[in-house]
């Protein structure tokens, strides 16, 4: 890679001393130009590699968030069907029994008056 550019650099001083003043003046003030937007180039990649960063980081928390969310929803989900499935067997449990309680106590009460 070194000897390519030397080569480079070598053949374009070459030609450079070849040409008319004129042209000469001309190649330099376009190789300044160049080498003022390449800088700029170089700016701007820099600035859309970290842009490129952010814009990853971003999407990379959206989608943790966003898998977080579900999973907690799932989770809350779960959690609420057992508390409902708990709650409605011991209610049911506790009525069933209550409802025997007085179905007996109905037919204590009714002894005693036909007694």
């Amino acid at each position: 890679m070194e000897m390519l550019k030397r080569h480079c650099v070598d053949d374009g001083v070459a030609k450079f001393f070849e040409m008319p003043r004129k042209q000469c003046k001309a190649a330099l003030d376009i190789y300044k130009k160049f080498v003022a937007n390449m800088e700029v180039v170089a700016k701007f990649l820099a600035v859309a590699e970290v842009s490129l960063l952010a814009l990853q980081l971003f999407l990379l928390s959206f989608f943790l968030s966003f898998f977080l969310c579900l999973f907690v929803c799932f989770l809350l989900s779960f959690i609420h069907a057992f508390i409902h499935s708990f709650i409605h067997s011991f209610f049911f449990s506790y009525l069933l029994q209550f409802l025997r309680c007085q179905t007996v106590v109905l037919y204590k009460m009714q002894l005693r008056l036909k007694t």
